[in-house]
């Protein structure tokens, strides 16, 4: 891990993927566990902060940035996030952080087809056994017309998959990306309501795009 004084109210920590494995924290935890990430964040601040010139007492903001190495960069700005408001700054930057050109659909575009009646949405939800088989599984999904969330339940990861037929997606396109799916998922009689209601959302929406985009 290694840290950096930019000015009197702010640090920079570049922190490496053998970091968060030391420290029991992973990238989708950072994204759904606003507890754990709040404590691992006041965690790395007591690491860093060897001068003590930053109190846990104080409002502070902290920024992340992913890596290419599958690590972070973590801004410790002294300012007023806290709680709740902290979590989704957090998981908007990591999720925001991506910008790479795509032929898929913008995040606007994906609301107003999930909104739009005239949009047929076809939804099947699959389990994993473990976050590793979803990622490999997003190295190959086609995510056209597809939006995909990733909850975690008892375990296990379950991933909601909603195809958004506009006209062009036809039965045997549904039938061979689910064929990919079941290579490394299997089918769950659990349903997308019941993970709304007890289970952890990890990623919204574009689960496959992000893993794609962080764990390839």
């Amino acid at each position: 891990m290694e840290t950096k004084r930019i000015n009197e109210d702010t640090i920079q920590v570049l922190i490496d993927q053998d970091d968060l494995v030391q420290r029991g924290i992973s990238l989708p935890e950072l994204m759904g566990n606003q507890e754990r990430v709040e404590d691992f964040f006041y965690q790395i601040l007591d690491e860093v902060d060897v001068d003590h010139d930053f109190s846990p007492d104080e409002p502070l903001t902290f920024q992340v940035r992913p890596l290419q190495n599958n690590g972070l960069e973590l801004l410790i700005i002294r300012g007023s996030h806290r709680g709740e408001e902290l979590a989704r700054n957090i998981k908007a930057q990591l999720q925001g952080y991506d910008d790479e050109p795509t032929d898929e659909l913008a995040g606007d575009e994906v609301d107003e087809a999930l909104l739009d009646p005239d949009v047929d949405k076809l939804e099947r939800v699959v389990v994993m056994k473990d976050f590793e088989d979803f990622v490999a599984l997003a190295a190959v999904l086609d995510t056209l017309n597809l939006t995909s969330d990733l909850y975690q339940w008892q375990d296990q990861y379950y991933l909601v998959l909603t195809f958004l037929n506009d006209g062009n997606l036809t039965a045997g396109e549904v039938h061979d990306r689910m064929a990919v799916v079941y290579e490394f998922a299997q089918a769950t009689t659990t349903t997308a309501a019941v993970l709304k209601e007890h289970g952890r959302l990890v990623m919204e929406q574009t689960a496959i795009e992000l893993a794609r985009h962080y764990f390839a």
